[in-house]
């Protein structure tokens, strides 16, 4: 190996000297999130079937292995939705809020515009 580092005292020496560098097949990337390691794993639906029905379903199968110990998770890993799921449960919870605060300012609109709550609640 012909790269040269610099040594602590400034001289430049090869690399060979001070490691060996071996090719391997493994991922081109480290990723992390968090500060933790993480791997995504890319899922492509059948035709027809929702995000939130494929979670519910591979989450239910998961569980059932952890618990006949057909997965074993090791002490401080975890696992977790994310992708299109994890942006369909934020909207989902704004408009949890959302919907309802609109249909108050509705009525309210109505309500002052007939002056009386029977039409409005119609």
């Amino acid at each position: 190996m012909r790269d040269l580092i610099a040594a602590p005292d400034g001289k430049l020496i090869p690399l060979g000297q001070v490691s060996t560098l071996t090719l391997r097949d493994d991922p081109p990337v480290i990723k992390s999130e968090n500060g933790l390691l993480f791997t995504n794993v890319p899922v492509d639906l059948e035709s027809g079937l929702d995000i939130a029905t494929y979670v519910k379903r591979a989450q239910d199968a998961i569980d059932i292995a952890v618990q006949e110990g057909g997965i074993r998770m090791s002490p401080g890993y975890y696992m977790e939705w994310s992708g299109q799921f994890e942006f369909m449960e934020e909207v989902n919870k704004r408009l949890k809020v959302i919907v309802p605060i609109t249909i108050v300012v509705i009525f309210l609109l109505l309500y002052f515009n007939f002056n009386t709550s029977p039409k409005p609640l119609l």
